[in-house]
């Protein structure tokens, strides 16, 4: 996983802005190959993925240092770790495309692990994950299930996979993808899917936090670069305002806020509501985006033992610390059922194993500040550990009121290290199943996932009322019994809000990214992970996840068998050490 001696940069290179001049010179390169790109056969586009999934892993290990150095997280378990997984989860989606591109010139569409099905509520199922006998042993009791719009049939499915790659006399396409900054590999991920999965040239404009990665990303797209089928740049919001206006910009992308979009699609100040208001867009191009979430996890009120307890606790606090609080995936509310007898001891935990989690740097812009206004307004809030230099501690905020109006906590995404908790006080279990789902619905900000904690005494006494709060959860993903930060890693499934959303209510967003296996718009995507694991990476107590996280990447990579023996052989010792120090 080393570099092989492939050229570093100098640092200065690649945080100057690129010239207009440039830009357009970029632009015209793809305007005269967009064309050929989307007439390019689906065979030579699986060897361009399999080039760049060479590339990638030979630059892994320096895209892995890069970051850390950037996020001050060199000597951070959980940071160093969370780096492997998003290498892990590149590979991995890189692997399934390449494969379903191969499928589309061979079969006409990708072919899926698993025969299609029908969930509780009638809509059809197409099971994603596992595809293989080496996930089933790997991740025991994982399963992803993609469900479709009601009325659509298995044979629709399939007559609409990959339509990108099979549309006639198609003039190709320029997307724009403005590039995330808090997660490294998020514009990859976004451009890969504008090119392989829509079939259109991309121009990416990195953001200005993730630019050390500039000189990466261009190694490892390296034979796109080459063929005139994509370009990046470099700058802040004057190089974005003159790409989103580019004559020869036909479709944009954006993963970052809500604020960004609005800016983009109706202007700045007085005038932007008015131009909301009366359905005026100033930039009428097609538009996707992924735009955060205030990400929900209900607790279903089991009837836990200790271990159980302490485990879906350590669980929890591990979820809230991941990539340091600056994940739009991030959890923000924690609803639980105010007559659940294990409520006081449940967040007592989180809180402990919060004590126990090692601080961050705040590497994201305006994260103190963030932090700071919702600490005055909720003065209540737990703070752990004494913080250091740029770093913040965790925050964890108790008994929020449910019903109060234009709460901090429910409506804004704090993009910092800060969780509430909220309970609801319904009659009866059965009751608070669904009024958890329309709580997170109506009070929550966004649409993008949900998380579900249900142990399998729950989930068999209350199997229908709990599959109907699923697909009733106006999410575009929900994940039950796991971190959704899987939603990537897994690279199984379309990942992105719910479907129904206008450029007037925009929400979490419109359209999605992440989908090797190139299908038609979907209802939502579920995740299923068992309660307790025997070995859980993003887990704060489970021992070795360093070393799991690294080979879990290096398989990804290079699935071999001795690859695969590896990670299973670091599990199960892992798996043994928590069973004897239970």
């Amino acid at each position: 996983m080393k570099s092989k001696g492939l050229t570093t940069f100098p640092e200065d290179l690649y945080f100057q802005e690129t010239p207009q001049e440039k830009v357009d010179a970029h632009l015209a390169i793809l305007h005269d190959h967009k064309r050929t790109w989307a007439a390019l056969a689906t065979s030579h586009k699986a060897s361009l993925v399999g080039d760049i999934l060479n590339r990638f892993a030979q630059l892994s290990g320096q895209w892995v240092d890069r970051n850390l150095a950037a996020k001050k997280n060199q000597q951070n378990e959980s940071g160093i770790l969370e780096e492997w997984f998003v290498i892990a989860g590149v590979a991995k989606f890189l692997h399934r495309l390449a494969t379903s591109l191969r499928q589309i010139d061979k079969y006409a569409s990708p072919r899926l692990p698993a025969a299609f099905t029908k969930s509780m509520r009638n809509r059809t199922v197409a099971h994603t994950f596992p595809s293989s006998l080496a996930e089933r042993l790997l991740l025991p009791g994982y399963h992803v299930e993609v469900h479709f719009p009601e009325g659509v049939t298995p044979a629709q499915v399939k007559q609409h996979q990959a339509i990108a790659h099979h549309q006639s006399d198609c003039g190709g396409t320029i997307c724009l993808v403005l590039g995330a900054g808090n997660v490294a590999h998020l514009a990859l991920i976004d451009s890969l899917t504008k090119l392989f999965v829509e079939n259109k040239t991309v121009i990416l404009k990195m953001n200005p936090v993730i630019a050390r990665l500039g000189p990466l990303y261009t190694r490892c797209m390296q034979p796109l670069v080459d063929k005139g089928f994509f370009r990046l740049c470099y700058g802040g919001k004057h190089t974005g305002t003159y790409l989103v206006n580019h004559d020869l910009v036909d479709e944009i992308h954006l993963t970052g806020s809500k604020k960004t979009y609005e800016h983009i699609v109706f202007g700045e100040g007085p005038q932007a509501e008015i131009h909301k208001a009366n359905h005026r867009l100033l930039n009428n191009r097609p538009f996707t985006a992924e735009l955060g979430n205030v990400t929900p996890v209900i607790i279903m009120p089991g009837t836990w033992s200790d271990r159980r307890l302490d485990f879906a606790a350590a669980q929890t606090a591990g979820w809230h610390t991941a990539v340091a609080g600056f994940g739009c995936l991030s959890p923000r509310v924690i609803v639980t059922h105010r007559q659940w007898p294990l409520r006081s001891a449940f967040l007592k935990r989180c809180k402990h194993y919060l004590d126990k989690e090692p601080l961050r740097s705040a590497y994201y812009p305006g994260a103190h500040e963030r932090f700071n206004v919702i600490k005055q307004l909720h003065p209540e809030m737990y703070c752990t550990g004494s913080p250091v230099n740029d770093q913040l501690p965790w925050g964890f905020i108790e008994n929020v009121n449910p019903a109060a109006e234009n709460e901090i906590c429910f409506k804004h995404e704090s993009f910092c290290g800060i969780m509430a908790e909220t309970a609801l006080d319904s009659p009866s279990v059965e009751n608070f199943i669904i009024d958890a789902a329309g709580f997170c619905n109506t009070s929550l900000w966004g649409s993008l996932v949900a998380l579900v904690v249900v142990d399998p005494d729950m989930q068999r006494n209350h199997c229908p009322r709990i599959e109907e709060m699923i697909d009733q959860l106006d999410y575009g993903s929900v994940m039950v019994n796991m971190y959704s930060g899987m939603g990537h890693c897994l690279a199984c499934a379309p990942w992105g809000g719910a479907p129904g959303r206008t450029p007037f209510a925009i929400d979490s967003g419109v359209g999605t990214v992440n989908d090797p296996f190139l299908l038609p718009p979907i209802h939502k995507a579920v995740f299923r992970g068992p309660f307790t694991k025997a070995y859980d990476p993003m887990n704060i107590t489970t021992r070795n996840r360093v070393e799991f996280a690294q080979s879990f990447a290096k398989y990804n990579m290079n699935p071999a068998a001795a690859n695969f023996l590896r990670l299973v052989a670091i599990a199960a010792k892992s798996a043994m050490q928590r069973s004897i120090s239970a």
